[in-house]
């Protein structure tokens, strides 16, 4: 699938559309895969090649880009550049077929048929960068939508999904309908207007999950390039993977290494690569196994991660806060001068504390999601459940 950065036409006349849905489907929806400072990815599959365009207009001018995608392909990942600072754009995707309107592809998994038009704002420069963390959340339960439709009200620039983004993929038709039920209608309204960077999970690479010769994870979250970092594919999938935001560099792990999957030593030279880049004051490490944790898993995957990547972390002085998941809970715990943080609570399936740890400072049993306002010398964090309560909070200071 290759990146594409068209060039487009541009209109100040409004683009047609028919109101009926296309009789192409989405195979993955149209999402923001990532958002940089003046450009956009776009990132979505057609169930066959056909032509058609994305229709981005500036909400400011009302100046429509005509952007044709590849006929050639199903699959499209698609740069849009030359974003204005804090303008917002609608993204619209439209199919052509008979006459001169547009389509947009049909979304069987909605009661309209369709998905959802994109709205970006680029190059969001003021502080704090406010940034949403949720994992294990794939069951499909009504508390992820209620905590999806929160986040959406949280002013959050992106969010970090720290892993099993979708479980029982059996119990689905196939693993296009578990993804389309579980993840995308799920959080469609953080989808609508901003990234969600994920990690891949022990449960996302389940014997059911594979699609096309690979588990799904890996077919509905492909490498991207930034101008920052090259994609890291690693046997042509998104294994491991870092971009920047402001002063912050966030580097997407792969704990299930450590249990079987390929790339081991491939990822630990590339992760003494990131640590020791100096181009960003402050790394933020996300991982789905947590190194540290006082629940279900204390006592196996965690001291695996832990006596591995732990001692990376913490003799790191620009490494304020490592994030994770896996147990179904919510944890913050304190190793020197390092924050970690078990986000596993996005669902109604939680997990008990089996042993507390010595570095444990606040252990939950809730379903919730994790928000953090990084600002120049500090990070606040705060733990929210699904009733909209803050059930733990804390501040990390950047000096």
């Amino acid at each position: 699938m290759p990146s594409q950065t068209p060039s487009p036409t541009h209109t100040a006349t409004p683009v047609p559309f028919d109101t009926e849905a296309s009789s192409i489907q989405f195979i993955l929806p149209m999402t923001i895969q990532h958002l940089g400072s003046d450009y956009a990815i776009i990132l979505f599959e057609l169930s066959q090649t056909t032509t058609g365009a994305l229709i981005v207009t500036n909400q400011v001018s009302g100046v429509s880009q005509i952007i044709d995608i590849d006929p050639s392909h199903m699959r499209q990942q698609i740069v849009i550049d030359g974003l204005k600072p804090n303008h917002t754009y609608q993204v619209k995707l439209g199919l052509r077929e008979d006459g001169e309107l547009y389509r947009v592809p049909a979304w069987p998994y909605s009661p309209a048929n369709q998905w959802i038009d994109l709205e970006i704002r680029a190059k969001v420069t003021d502080r704090p960068l406010r940034v949403g963390v949720i994992g294990d959340s794939g069951f499909g339960h009504q508390a992820t939508f209620d905590l999806s439709q929160q986040m959406a009200q949280a002013g959050l620039h992106f969010i970090l999904h720290v892993g099993d983004v979708v479980y029982h993929v059996g119990d689905n038709a196939s693993p296009v309908e578990a993804f389309a039920l579980k993840y995308y209608e799920a959080f469609k309204p953080l989808l609508r207007t901003m990234p969600i960077y994920p990690v891949v999970g022990n449960h996302d690479l389940d014997t059911a999950t594979e699609w096309n010769g690979v588990p799904f994870y890996y077919y509905a979250f492909p490498p991207f390039a930034t101008p920052d970092f090259d994609d890291s594919a690693f046997n042509g999938r998104n294994l491991w993977y870092a971009f920047q935001k402001m002063s912050v560099q966030f580097i997407l792990l792969n704990t299930q290494t450590f249990f079987g999957e390929v790339g081991r030593t491939e990822q630990e030279d590339w992760l003494a690569e990131r640590l020791a880049d100096t181009r960003y004051a402050w790394t933020i490490p996300v991982c789905h196994v947590a190194p540290y944790c006082s629940g279900l898993h204390a006592a196996t995957g965690s001291l695996v991660v832990r006596s591995n990547w732990a001692p990376l972390f913490e003799s790191n002085p620009r490494i304020p806060i490592v994030l994770s998941g896996h147990d179904h809970n919510y944890e913050r715990l304190q190793a020197g001068n390092t924050t970690y943080i078990v986000s596993g609570g996005g669902s109604l399936t939680l997990y008990e504390a089996t042993e507390i740890q010595p570095e444990s400072q606040f252990f939950a049993r809730e379903t919730h999601f994790v928000q953090l306002d990084i600002h120049a010398d500090r990070i606040e964090l705060q733990a929210i459940n699904v009733n909209g309560e803050v059930i733990d909070g804390s501040v990390i200071a950047l000096s």
